[in-house]
């Protein structure tokens, strides 16, 4: 999140696309995982995705900086690609029957809430009235002064990309027949850990 900190830091331009062409990437590198993750070892399921993948995120890079001064463009590659991500990936989690632990199911909902339910109805409320949303959060006392909702839409996507990236790792150890245990820190962030000893 260097190029987020960086254009949030110093709202200049030179630094808008190290924030927002990482989001691209990061779902086309999700894409991959849910694709790749009931593959045999060495063996994967499509060979040439990774090239097509590449090519998708050239293309839309190249789209991107076509139309960067326009935000709508970026919204329209950012939304299209997610909803893709999202019913992919929902039709690979249930096709796959018990073969799929409920630990990774609920993972993907954890994902889907977090971002869909909570994170980007701020970024929309956010932008939608920037200059009361401003007026309000610099009123706000201490430490939350200046806490507008677009700081909570990172905190909610950067949790629902942790709990995609989680969920795709539980779903590759369940079809590996690999097994792990899911610990809370501080009540709410999993960590999954596997069980095998280092003899196994």
């Amino acid at each position: 999140k260097l190029g987020s900190a960086g254009l949030h830091g110093t709202l200049h331009s030179i630094f808008q696309s190290s924030d927002e062409l990482p989001m691209l990437y990061l779902i086309t590198c999700l894409l991959f995982l849910f694709a790749e993750h009931d593959a045999p070892q060495d063996q994967p399921n499509h060979p040439y995705l990774p090239l097509q993948l590449f090519g998708i995120s050239l293309i839309s890079t190249l789209i991107y900086y076509r139309f960067q001064q326009i935000y709508f463009v970026f919204l329209t590659i950012f939304s299209s690609e997610l909803i893709a991500l999202s019913l992919w990936s929902y039709k690979i989690l249930n096709s796959r029957g018990n073969r799929i632990s409920l630990t990774a199911k609920n993972l993907f909902k954890l994902s889907n809430f977090n971002l869909l339910c909570i994170g980007t109805p701020l970024w929309v409320f956010d932008m939608l009235d920037c200059k009361r949303v401003i007026n309000f959060s610099n009123k706000l006392p201490g430490f939350f002064k200046g806490l507008t909702p677009h700081v909570v839409w990172h905190f909610t996507a950067g949790f629902a990309a942790y709990c995609a990236i989680a969920c795709v790792c539980c779903a590759r150890m369940d079809e590996l027949n690999i097994p792990y245990e899911v610990n809370n820190i501080i009540g709410f962030i999993p960590v999954i850990k596997t069980k095998l000893t280092n003899r196994e």
